[in-house]
């Protein structure tokens, strides 16, 4: 099993790269993401997502978006811009289609997005269909945790939306072959290069497909939700917001300004989430009042306080007279069986959706923009999974499996957040993964 999922949606997830230009066309501002699935260490006009987001290559792609477009459009396109013709040949953004040239790699554009929701609604519900008819048994596996304070929709939404659908979901889809990862590329690429056209228009709300993580000391923070309502205000994102600011003090030199974010950084992020780990860790082995949480992490009793107050603002923690109590799943290595239960039951029912459904749906996706220009179906598939679980994970919410991101007592929407020990994201079944 892939124990790394490095992809980029909307900000940062694990170590995926995202960036973003727009132009106005008619009426509406339309803002092209590029992103990758994988690891790039290319750079400049090497790097095919740098030169993507060339203003004069971000407008020109939307336009070969709506048609393939001639040498000379293109050519005049780009002016003066530092990217020519070949070079976007030789990166793989344009490829020659017909007497022109059309789109080379995953492109989303608007109409594909609304394709894509409405095509698959019914598949992601079918989907979501198969988990609920399975449902007393993973209750029974989730009776298993024992924290009567952490509600169980919120461990199915962590075990089943993030763990299962969204990890597992594409560690299977890639063991079955069914799309192109950052392992099996042709060129001897390790990413995968995509774009998506954005616009107010777009509404992904409550599609919930899009993990946040890092991981320290052993611990690994989660958030998991939709890219409707960001920033999000729990772990690793809270603190990647705070200390993202060191980088722009107000009138300073540039070389300060990076100079202070390095220096910064590790005290605004892994010193703080080391004891932020260390307290979630104790607490769910047992210790519940601020002095037996301080005396197990030899920490003062004031500084656990403030944390313990801190964590209680974003709905990890909650106060219980003289002592606080996990509301937030934290899973530890006690949690192993339930996990890996849960997994394999999951790891299960898509494997056998799989077979019955990827062909069908392939079937119904080929006016996707990219499929019409020739990009292999399985290419496409990590974008097309993520709308399968997000949607699928949205009609579990709403037939109340999972607890609700939007729910009225929610103080950041749209997302849970989630802390487990980072070694249980491998999955240690029967089933060999």
């Amino acid at each position: 099993m892939n124990t790394m999922h490095i992809r980029s949606l909307a900000l940062v997830i694990l170590a995926a790269i995202m960036f973003s230009v727009s132009r106005p066309i008619q009426a509406e501002d339309i803002t092209l993401h590029v992103g990758i699935t994988g690891s790039n260490s290319l750079e400049g006009l090497r790097d095919p997502v740098t030169v993507a987001q060339l203003p004069e290559v971000s407008e020109l792609l939307q336009a070969i978006a709506d048609k393939p477009r001639s040498a000379d459009y293109i050519e005049e396109s780009l002016g003066t811009s530092e990217a020519d013709l070949p070079l976007l040949v030789e990166l793989g953004l344009v490829k020659s289609w017909d007497s022109g040239y059309a789109i080379g790699f995953n492109y989303l554009t608007l109409e594909d997005h609304e394709l894509l929701v409405t095509t698959l609604a019914p598949y992601a519900e079918n989907l979501a269909q198969a988990y609920r008819e399975r449902w007393p048994e993973f209750q029974a596996i989730f009776e298993a945790y024992g924290i009567d304070t952490v509600d169980m929709g919120e461990i199915a939404y962590a075990v089943l939306g993030a763990m299962s659908l969204d990890w597992d979901g594409l560690d299977i889809t890639a063991e079955k072959n069914l799309r192109i990862t950052a392992d099996n590329l042709p060129g001897g690429r390790n990413f995968v290069i995509w774009a998506k056209e954005q616009s107010s228009e777009i509404n992904v709300r409550e599609l919930y497909w899009g993990s946040h993580n890092t991981t320290v000391n052993g611990i690994r923070f989660t958030t998991f939700g939709d890219h409707y309502s960001l920033p999000r205000h729990a772990l690793p994102d809270l603190l990647w917001n705070m200390s993202s600011r060191a980088a722009k003090i107000d009138n300073s030199p540039r070389a300060l300004r990076i100079s202070a974010y390095k220096a910064l950084a590790p005290y605004c992020q892994d010193d703080f989430l080391l004891d932020v780990g260390n307290i979630l860790r104790v607490m769910r082995d047992g210790a519940i009042t601020i002095d037996a949480i301080s005396a197990s992490m030899h920490v003062r009793v004031e500084r656990t306080e403030a944390i313990l107050t801190f964590l209680t603002e974003m709905q990890y923690v909650k106060n219980d007279g003289d002592a606080y109590v996990i509301v937030a799943p934290y899973f530890s290595h006690a949690d192993r069986p339930m996990l890996d239960a849960a997994r394999e039951l999951g790891w299960q029912l898509m494997d056998n959706w799989l077979d019955l459904n990827y062909s069908t749906v392939e079937a119904e996706l080929d006016a996707l923009t990219a499929r019409k220009y020739g990009i292999p179906y399985r290419q496409l598939y990590t974008e097309i999974w993520h709308y399968l679980f997000g949607l699928a994970n949205k009609a579990l919410v709403e037939s109340g499996h999972f607890a609700d991101p939007y729910a009225e007592e929610r103080v950041s929407k749209g997302m849970f957040p989630f802390v487990f020990d980072a070694d249980l994201i491998e999955l240690r079944t029967e089933l060999g993964h």
